[in-house]
């Protein structure tokens, strides 16, 4: 069973609910969070940085033995709103990966 740890701005804590990183996407809408990072047992997360108008935001994939790195866009290039972001935490959150409507950029070989 999947386990998950939230991170907002450097404060770990285990959740038992997408709602709860949802709460936290509020928070970065009317920025008072700087990041937030949703990550599961596995060693896999999906991250928002920036302001609330423009994130960045990330999907690490270590579910299959190797580690791949990807960036995600939305309706801007190499940013995504509150809303995309939300949408990709409720992929990672049932089905441990990120899609479309998402742009996902596997961005591993700057991590090499």
């Amino acid at each position: 069973m999947r386990q998950f740890t939230l991170d907002v701005d450097g404060v770990r804590r285990p959740i038992a609910t997408a709602d709860a990183m949802l709460t936290v996407l509020e928070a970065v809408r009317s920025e008072h969070v700087d990041f937030a990072i949703l990550e599961d047992n596995t060693g896999s997360y999906v991250q928002c940085a920036g302001a609330a108008g423009e994130l960045i935001g990330e999907w690490r994939d270590v579910t299959t033995g190797q580690f791949r790195h990807h960036s995600l866009s939305g309706t801007t290039p190499d940013r995504v709103s509150v809303d995309e972001m939300a949408t990709a935490i409720h992929q990672f959150w049932k089905t441990g990966r990120v899609a479309d409507p998402l742009t996902v950029t596997d961005i591993s070989a700057r991590f090499r």
